[in-house]
């Protein structure tokens, strides 16, 4: 075995040779878009948050060696987002939060360091702008207990093209950036699409008194896992108790579950409106990766 170092030259020499190689890869798939951009001509929506998802998932359970998994992923987000817009102009609305610096940063990191950023001080303009098809998609801050903020009842309606959730950031682990501890939504009128580890999302008005606990032992009962259940009360004289519920899988409206949940609370539920369902995101173990 010799014991002569690599001449460092020698080894830069690879190195460009391999970045030429990637730089080729990525003109040969910029043009497989432009046919993915010819055959989706017509389509309202250009975005496919769940295979987005996939992506990641994939690259996550290959990746071998010392590159930072983080690393990684930005860089695909940044391809993934940056090839997106040759379909289309893409666009991201943010609420400004006062005093809690940072969700821009989060829609940054995900959306791409290029993207055209819309701050608002409301959630209500940041859904108008997705509604409206000004923007492509809206980053709002992760519903808190306590909160004025309930922004997810302005997506408890009915229509086929209302803006839905779909992404939860950060989503492959913390950065660095303003307000590291934040997590978002997002929404975009795109329909939720399966993923292989989906959380839906839902609204429930409950006619009647129900403490978070039975909610939550009664949708486990039906056999999801319960996330985040949150209640919120309407100003005035409402008959209902509104409720934030996250479900594992991917949960349709028509899903026999909620009827069977509904049928528990001897029917209770008013209304349950289907607010979207994101890709879980990458995190603990699995991001920490082959270190």
């Amino acid at each position: 075995m010799s014991d002569t170092k690599p001449s460092l030259d020698a080894l830069r020499v690879e190195i460009d040779e391999i970045d030429n190689q990637l730089h080729d890869l990525i003109m040969a798939r910029s043009k497989i878009i432009e046919r993915v951009r010819m055959a989706k001509e017509g389509e309202r929506t250009k975005i496919r948050p769940a295979r987005e998802a996939e992506i990641l998932y994939r690259l996550s359970e290959r990746h071998q060696g010392v590159f930072p998994k983080q690393s990684l992923f930005r860089m695909w987000r940044e391809m993934i987002v940056g090839t997106l817009a040759l379909e289309a102009p893409f666009a991201v609305a943010v609420q400004d939060v006062v005093g809690e610096d940072g969700y821009a940063d989060l829609a940054r990191d995900h959306f791409g360091s290029f993207s055209n950023l819309r701050r608002h001080e409301s959630a209500a303009a940041v859904i108008d702008m997705v509604n409206n098809d000004e923007v492509t998609v809206g980053v709002l801050p992760f519903p808190q207990p306590h909160s004025d903020n309930a922004w997810w009842r302005y997506l408890a309606t009915d229509g086929d093209q209302r803006p839905m959730i779909m992404g939860r950031l950060p989503f492959f682990g913390r950065s660095n950036a303003q307000g590291a501890n934040l997590d978002a939504l997002v929404i975009s009128t795109v329909k939720p699409e399966p993923s292989s580890r989906d959380i839906s999302v839902y609204s429930l008005d409950i006619v009647g008194e129900i403490s978070l606990q039975r909610l939550r032992a009664e949708i486990e009962d039906q056999g999801f896992v319960a996330g985040v259940v949150l209640q919120w009360t309407a100003p005035g004289n409402s008959p209902y108790s509104h409720f934030l519920v996250e479900l594992n899988d991917f949960v349709s409206e028509d899903d026999v579950r909620l009827m069977a949940l509904n049928a528990r609370l001897e029917g209770a539920i008013e209304r349950h409106f289907w607010l979207g369902t994101y890709s879980a995101p990458i995190e603990g173990d699995e991001l920490a990766g082959d270190q």
